[in-house]
């Protein structure tokens, strides 16, 4: 054993350094996708815990391009539901806004809406 190791010590040593590489490259491939998911996870959690925290109607979403490039980074499995909790909560949202005699716009039922925010916060947990 140890005589065809000697012999092929070349071809070992070679077959180790490319695993060595491939390895290392995924792991840095897997470290950088990490970073930007949480880069483009942050608006859409910030957003979501503060209406978590007290729901508002002025409010401002994220932009459509910060909300687009966090849908990219999730895992196919994962997009359409949470595309369906975001449009559940905008109508939740219009369903429950009224106006009083001063003008201003509130929600009435704040509970249904902050149940929608916890199922979406449940997709932006950073990794």
């Amino acid at each position: 054993m140890n005589e065809l190791l000697k012999e092929n010590a070349a071809v070992v040593s070679l077959l180790t350094f490319f695993l060595g590489l491939i390895i290392g490259n995924r792991l840095a491939l897997n470290r950088d996708r990490r970073k930007e998911y949480n880069n483009f996870v942050q608006p859409i959690r910030s957003w979501l815990l503060l209406e978590l925290e007290d729901p508002s109607p002025y409010r401002a979403e994220p932009s459509r391009m910060e909300m687009d490039n966090f849908i990219h980074y999730l895992p196919m499995w994962k997009r359409k539901k949470f595309q369906d909790y975001l449009n559940d909560l905008k109508k939740i949202q219009e369903q429950n806004s009224y106006v009083n005699d001063v003008g201003q716009v509130f929600y009435e039922n704040e509970e249904d809406i902050k149940t929608i925010i916890k199922k979406c916060l449940s997709y932006t947990k950073k990794k």
